[in-house]
Parts: structure tokens; sequence; C-alpha cells
């Protein structure tokens, strides 16, 4: 996640399907307690398959396209090692941004993508994550694969790492795949303002995108319908009650 509350130090917390997530001193943790990673397939692995779908005009006959992602944010790098699992099923490199406000965070996950010497997470958490997604969501890609695909994304600036998002981001790309992981409406009301969702979903979405989040708000329902978006609202994961699922084509 982005635009976190708080300040360093967090702490490293093991949720109820063993994978970890952050929690700040304000006791607001990154992920759903019941599951960081069960929740990060579940809003987002969800995201990922739909938009490639749309992608793929003739998905029997053609080859899958991965979408170009964008992560709001990148926190432990979860849908950063997703996407890069996806693509490397399809034989591609994982394309896309992702926005972070802890700088800490983003040399913690560079550190790992290169092998470098670990920063302030360890590399056994990403490995974590990494192992889990192969092994949990049936994309039979290896650590080494998922790390490696990240890494030549990185060299080439198919994946760009950048500062936290804020009103005045400008988008120089378009995004078919977006996973909205913005911290909360209490913590960053800016980011789920009407204004800065219009503004948002205008320049920063492909006309074939999908976009995904935990949240389902007034606002960002009628953002998403005036933008042109089908609306699927499903259930919330755990103890959330509706989380939001659209896709304009």
């Amino acid at each position: 996640m982005t635009d976190r509350p708080g300040s360093l130090p967090f702490e490293i917390i093991t949720t109820a399907d063993g994978s970890p997530t952050a929690r700040f001193g304000d006791n607001e943790t990154m992920h759903s307690l019941r599951g960081a990673f069960s929740e990060t397939v579940y809003i987002y692995g969800t995201a990922l398959d739909r938009a490639s779908q749309l992608l793929s005009k003739e998905p029997a006959e053609s080859p899958s396209i991965s979408p170009r992602t964008l992560s709001l944010g990148l926190g432990l790098g979860y849908v950063e090692i997703l996407a890069s699992a996806y693509a490397a099923k399809n034989g591609q490199t994982p394309k896309g941004e992702s926005f972070e406000l802890v700088d800490e965070l983003t040399a913690s996950f560079q550190a790992w993508v290169y092998s470098r010497p670990e920063q302030l997470v360890p590399h056994s958490l990403y490995d974590d994550v990494a192992r889990r997604t192969s092994e949990i969501t049936g994309i039979t890609v290896g650590v080494g694969e998922i790390r490696a695909g990240l890494a030549k994304s990185l060299d080439k600036k198919d994946w760009v790492l950048r500062p936290a998002m804020t009103l005045e981001t400008i988008f120089e790309q378009k995004f078919s795949c977006v996973a909205f992981d913005a911290f909360s409406s209490k913590s960053t009301p800016e980011l789920w303002s009407r204004e800065f969702l219009d503004r948002f979903l205008s320049t920063a979405c492909e006309q074939t995108c999908v976009l995904s989040t935990y949240a389902c708000t007034g606002h960002l329902k009628r953002a998403l319908v005036d933008a042109g978006f089908t609306l699927e609202i499903r259930e919330g994961y755990a103890s959330k009650r509706d989380s939001t699922l659209a896709h304009r084509a």
C-alpha cells in the first residue's frame, strides 16, 4: 500500500494464512489479518486474470497478453510479484508502475530483485511471497524466474518504481490493470475524492481496463460508472463487506 499514515519503524507480522504483512504504530496494517496473500490473490489476482482475458481478443486461439499494471502501491511487493508470475506464465515480462511513500520499502524490494544486500525487509519475506505465488495460484514459475522477470523489466524501465502518488501526479502511460490499493479514505482522503478519481480514471486508464480494489465507496462507484466502467460488486475479503471490480472494454 501507499500513502500510509505514521512513520517507521513498522513491524512485520504473520497473518492467518501464514503470509506476512506490515503493521504500523497506529495498528493499521497493509493487508487483512485473515491472510495477506489470500487477500491479494482474491482482489488483484482476479483483476490480472480479467485484464489479460479482455486484452486477448480470441483467447482460445491467441496467446494471452499480460496487462500493463498500475500498483498503488508497492508495499511488500505482493502485486508486483503476482504480476511477474502471470507475465512469465505468458512468456512475457511484467510491465507497469508502482507507487510507494516509504523509500525504505522501495529500496528493500529492489535489493531483493537484484540479489543485493538486504535492506529493511529481509529477502526471505519476498521469497515466501513468490513461493506462495507459484504454489498456490498454479502458476508454476519459480522464485528465480519471478525475480528475473522483475529485474529485466526494471532495467528496461518496463516497470517503474515511483514515489507516493499525489494529486499532482502525471501519468505518462496508461494502464489496462489497476490495483487501487490506496491506504484508506480516513488516512488519505485526497486519493478517494471524486475530483481525484475523475482525473485518475481519465488519465491513467486505457480504454480496455480492469480496476480492482478492496473498497466500495460511493464516490468510487459513481466515478467508475461515469468513466464508462461496468461495476461488479463482490463480497469483500474477510471482514470487509464489499469490494469493487470494474471493467471497461
